[in-house]
């Protein structure tokens, strides 16, 4: 992403990432975006903590709410 401000709304939120090498993670909780320079995105993905360098981000979307089936 061309700027970690553009992340920090996304802070607590289930998201998409479309990732640099062609990938995507559908659904993950946004934990934290980088504060300074060389830091980290944090996200939580199935329980797995991961972190990655911004530059790796493409793009990134709230996901949709999933309302349970009756």
């Amino acid at each position: 992403m061309s700027a970690h401000l553009d992340l920090r709304a996304l802070e607590g939120r289930r998201v998409g990432l479309a990732l640099a090498d062609g990938s995507r993670i559908d659904e993950c909780q946004f934990v934290s975006a980088p504060r300074r320079e060389h830091q980290r995105v944090w996200v939580c993905v199935n329980g797995t903590d991961l972190f990655l360098p911004p530059e790796d981000i493409n793009d990134a979307w709230e996901a949709p709410v999933r309302t349970p089936r009756r």
